[in-house]
């Protein structure tokens, strides 16, 4: 090993952008200034940024049953494709859901879910990371399998689960995920990530149950 930095690789780490820390009028201006976002944090250290595929200033809104939501809000020349394809994840906005136990809700996140992800195809973004609300997601896995058959592009999805067990109706974080990467056919571009909280799950303080994960494709180059 060497002392003086050679031959070591940086970690391949990013930054992922809330909308808990960005007032709506800054979301709408973040938006296009990707570039700027990107270089800034490239300077300390971050490799990439995971940044809403519709912008925040739609990631964050609110629907209703008119459905009135804001438009997609991530100007596409801000940046050249490579840069895109290098320097920035997306993220699915936070309200869809298809799942949801309301049919309206249900119905109008599947549109929604083809939309986004129409345009993260179209400003060639590699990973699509997604944050899993239910334990049960089979409407979700269906819309993810669809996109893959027919797409042509080599994306990947990052199935986002929180640590905390009562988000899943208090059931195995591990076993939620294997029956989603089952119903989406162990496609080899879905890969998983934990969202780590202090209030952890029981299976996160067994040393056993988390040996478990060792096996998964946690470790994800974009």
């Amino acid at each position: 090993m060497s002392c003086n930095g050679e031959n070591i690789k940086q970690p391949n780490v990013g930054w992922f952008f809330s909308r808990k820390y960005i007032t709506e009028d800054d979301a709408y201006i973040f938006d296009k200034q990707i570039a700027t976002i990107c270089a800034n944090y490239g300077k300390v250290g971050f490799s990439f940024i995971t940044y809403p595929i519709g912008g925040i200033y739609r990631y964050n809104c609110r629907i209703n049953k008119n459905r009135n939501v804001r438009p997609i809000h991530l100007p596409d020349l801000q940046m050249e494709i490579q840069f895109w394809q290098k320097y920035v994840n997306c993220a699915l906005s936070s309200w869809i859901d298809p799942d949801s136990p309301d049919d309206w809700i249900a119905d109008f996140s599947a549109q929604e879910f083809k939309k986004e992800m129409d345009y993260a195809r179209y400003l060639g973004i590699n990973n699509v990371l997604i944050e899993l609300k239910r334990s049960n997601s089979p409407k979700l896995a269906k819309l993810i399998n669809n996109f893959l058959e027919s797409s042509t592009c080599d994306l990947s999805f990052w199935i986002l689960l929180p640590s905390n067990s009562t988000l899943l109706n208090n059931e195995d974080c591990w076993l939620v995920w294997r029956n989603f990467r089952t119903l989406c056919n162990n496609s080899n571009h879905l890969f998983v990530g934990l969202a780590f909280t202090e209030d952890l799950g029981d299976e996160f303080g067994s040393i056993k149950q988390i040996q478990r994960w060792k096996a998964e494709p946690t470790n994800i180059n974009p």
